[in-house]
């Protein structure tokens, strides 16, 4: 017992940020690494419990949200279940176009465009990129450390991406919209 409590006094807890909260909460919502994409791809699997349950909690009437999410699960559902979920944000926004905009607000102050992302986005940031050059197609994602939380609407349910790298590819612009304190 004494050992315990000098173990504790040597190295007291770590006091978790806004930025851990947010990926934990990402990995507790996600498949998790290694999982076969036939649990989380659409027409194959479903997604996770926890994040059905946050789901129902946290976006209760989903009528007229038309593919979104009743086949796979869009991007901006998934960030927006994991963010709200934290409590950090009671009513982040659904719809990446909402999430755009939201980049003005006061929670964040800063956006950056055309930069190599691992000298800006950080570990908790919640990013926009997107997968055409005219800026049609937008993909928002929760970067961890290393990879990236995601979801894809008609592919798949929230997974773990481990490519960091090729998915934030500084050919695309790309936007940080919210950054935890």
């Amino acid at each position: 017992k004494l050992q315990e409590w000098i173990n504790k006094q040597n190295h007291p807890a770590k006091v978790k940020t806004n930025a851990d909260k947010i990926v934990d909460k990402a990995k507790e919502l996600a498949w998790a690494i290694g999982t076969p994409e036939s649990k989380y791809a659409y027409k194959g699997g479903a997604p996770t419990a926890k994040f059905k349950t946050a789901l129902d909690k946290i976006y209760p009437n989903r009528k007229g949200w038309g593919d979104a999410p009743k086949v796979g699960c869009a991007c901006d559902v998934f960030t927006g279940v994991v963010l709200n979920s934290t409590g950090i944000v009671k009513d982040y926004p659904r719809g990446a176009n909402e999430q755009i905009k939201y980049k003005n607000s006061k929670l964040t102050k800063l956006t950056y465009k055309n930069v190599t992302p691992y000298s800006v986005s950080r570990y908790g940031d919640i990013v926009i990129y997107y997968k055409k050059k005219d800026g049609s197609s937008k993909h928002t994602v929760i970067r961890g450390d290393g990879v990236l939380y995601e979801a894809q609407l008609k592919l798949t349910y929230g997974h773990v991406n481990k490519a960091m790298k090729s998915k934030l590819n500084v050919k695309r612009p790309y936007v940080v919209i919210f950054r935890a304190k």
